[in-house]
């Protein structure tokens, strides 16, 4: 049945894979399609990035496999979804054969985990070795020799090699041995101590990311942390969808459903009130740790609090409503499996509509390669000038060249070079004050008429404007 589950997984991921590119994929795209590794991780560390070096190294490598817009994704989809077994596999060991199937599910149809699952950054990377660091933990501490220990060190150093927020998870894992397995706890250190070695020596380069991303404002545009943020972020990490309100994804009834799924088993486990079982305590440790750690992270320093940043839990939660449902009774056990799941089987429908889709940028581009004639300029009159809609988008995936402007729908070198070769395209981001058709100044309406306009759905909805010169193209 895990297999089965696993193939569900990709079969879910794949459409993703040949989405356009879009938002923070381009930082990585900069990143990988570099020509040597030593250039690869020069740019992680000195570009702006604010994330550790694993995930762009392990793309890096499968750019080289064909069309690096697409590629360079392969390791999130592949890890991604070996993620659902690995979840099967710890559950099968923690909270139960049940509570894993049901968990493992969970994250096979989890629209979160499908979106991160796709995307060129290294949120599914940091899932996969979470899940595989306490597998392996668990695994070392059931049986003898240094190789398992050595095995968990190497998985713990993927986790934080991944993500910073990783250590969340390596921090609870430690209490959870110093509590439950105090017998192995020397065995433990010094594979800890392994993992801090490894770490130490980049360390200078994650206090330089740091204060780079302080600099540039990445970190403060994340904020600001409330209680009520929290909450919104980590139900969105188990049941949403990263760009869609929770009203829309899954939906207010779907949330219902997976409280309600979760109560049965809650309320029955409960009433045989007993002492937790050590693995129930380590899986529901690992589910709040990045919200917790999170949270504490914000408090202390700047806030890091969005959604994404928790992704190292989200196997954990799938896990624990798996063990939620699983400790129903028995004749309520399929039922409430049923709550649990139906949730994400709406949220992954309701996330694979147009209007939460990847911007189409290739669909754009080809458009534009299309209808352009020489010279003719375009215009981005994104609100976000140094990242918008052309700047590291739609370049990509010209094959023609073409005059960009980026000056608002004013810029006058824009509309006058239009004038001498015919026309100008417009590319205009769908949201706030941008919604619907630029409006030009009189003097520019007189001048130019609207000929075409294409609407491209997306959960960042872009439209294209083609205006034509009302005067005759200059010859030659």
């Amino acid at each position: 049945m895990a297999g089965v589950l696993t193939l569900v997984a990709l079969v879910l991921r794949l459409p993703g894979l040949q989405e356009s590119l879009a938002g923070d994929e381009f930082f990585t795209y900069d990143i990988v399609t570099r020509a040597s590794l030593g250039d690869v991780l020069d740019e992680v560390r000195d570009a702006g990035e604010n994330s550790p070096p694993l995930f762009f190294v392990l793309s890096w490598l499968s750019a080289k496999l064909g069309d690096p817009t697409t590629t360079l994704r392969l390791p999130s989809l592949v890890l991604g979804t070996a993620t659902v077994p690995l979840v099967y596999l710890l559950g099968a060991r923690s909270v139960g054969r049940l509570a894993g199937l049901v968990g493992a599910a969970v994250l096979a149809l989890s629209p979160f985990a499908v979106f991160y699952s796709v995307e060129a950054r290294a949120y599914a990377t940091l899932s996969f070795f979470a899940v595989a660091s306490t597998l392996a933990l668990l695994c070392a501490l059931e049986g003898r020799g240094w190789r398992r220990w050595a095995l968990y060190a190497l998985a713990a150093l993927g986790v934080v090699y991944s993500h910073y927020t990783g250590v969340f998870v390596l921090l609870v894992q430690a209490a959870w041995v110093a509590w439950a397995h105090r017998d192995r706890l020397k065995q433990a250190a010094l594979a800890w101590a392994a993992v801090v070695l490894g770490f130490v020596p980049y360390l200078p380069f994650f206090f330089e990311q740091r204060d780079q991303a302080a600099d540039v404002g990445i970190i403060e545009f994340l904020g600001p942390f409330t209680l009520e943020n929290l909450v919104k972020s980590s139900v969105t990490l188990v049941a949403g969808y990263p760009f869609a309100p929770l009203r829309d994804v899954p939906g207010r009834l779907a949330l219902a459903l997976l409280a309600l799924g979760a109560c049965i088993g809650l309320v029955s486990a409960l009433l045989r009130a007993g002492r937790p079982k050590p693995g129930l305590v380590l899986i529901a440790g690992l589910a709040v740790a990045t919200p917790l750690g999170v949270s504490l992270a914000s408090q202390v320093g700047r806030d890091i609090l969005v959604a994404r940043n928790l992704s190292a839990s989200l196997p954990f939660a799938a896990l624990l409503l798996g063990a939620a449902a699983a400790a129903a009774r028995p004749r309520l056990v399929p039922l409430a499996a049923a709550l649990v799941l139906a949730p994400m089987a709406i949220g992954v429908v309701a996330a694979g509509s147009d209007e939460h889709r990847r911007t189409p940028y290739d669909d754009i581009a080809q458009l534009i390669d299309q209808r352009a004639r020489p010279g003719d300029p375009v215009l981005d009159v994104s609100f976000i000038q140094r990242s918008g809609p052309l700047t590291r988008t739609l370049l990509t995936y010209f094959e023609q060249p073409h005059d960009v402007f980026r000056g608002g729908i004013d810029d006058r070198a824009a509309w006058r070079q239009g004038e001498r070769s015919g026309q100008v395209f417009v590319v205009s981001l769908q949201v706030g004050s941008l919604r619907g058709q630029p409006k030009l100044e009189p003097e520019l309406q007189r001048r130019f008429r609207l000929a075409d306009s294409r609407y491209y759905a997306a959960n960042f909805p872009v439209a294209v404007f083609v205006y034509e010169s009302v005067r005759p193209a200059a010859s030659g």
